[in-house]
């Protein structure tokens, strides 16, 4: 929020009553992810036992097709994320991509929580012998947005 005096350039897009993605988010975060080349791999990830996240997975999934992203299925969780939206990157420093989806849910009016050096983390985890849930990353991965319960 701008507390400034006059208008500023900057436009965030209203978020509808009622429904997943209003016209103005879909638009926002469309124009924003055109600014990676056609065919940009994207993942998402939801828990599957909660079908509320995994429609949300699958309405940003639909948006970002239409921005012309590759994007895979949505991955079925076994396990229950945090809530909201978490963009966990593989590297630190994040590939270009990252910037895009962030700047896409920005746009949007959507907050997102950015973690880098995922993969390193994991393979931390799993050497330290940790038993929480960890999702793994493909090694051509350059990042999963995770949906949790809004």
């Amino acid at each position: 929020i701008c507390d400034c005096p006059g208008p500023t350039t900057m436009f965030v897009a209203r978020r509808p009553d009622g429904g997943l993605f209003g016209a103005e988010q879909r638009q926002a975060m469309i124009a924003a992810l055109r600014a990676q080349p056609a065919g940009t791999t994207a993942w998402f990830a939801a828990p599957g036992n909660d079908p509320a996240a995994v429609a949300r997975a699958e309405a940003l999934r639909s948006i970002w097709i239409a921005a012309g992203w590759a994007v895979p299925e949505v991955q079925r969780l076994e396990f229950q994320p945090r809530d909201g939206l978490l963009l966990l990157a593989a590297d630190d420093p994040p590939a270009p991509s990252v910037g895009a989806v962030a700047a896409a849910l920005d746009a949007a009016g959507l907050e997102v929580r950015v973690r880098a050096g995922y993969r390193a983390f994991v393979e931390h985890q799993r050497a330290t012998g940790s038993s929480g849930p960890l999702l793994a990353l493909a090694p051509d991965q350059a990042f999963v947005l995770v949906v949790g319960r809004e």
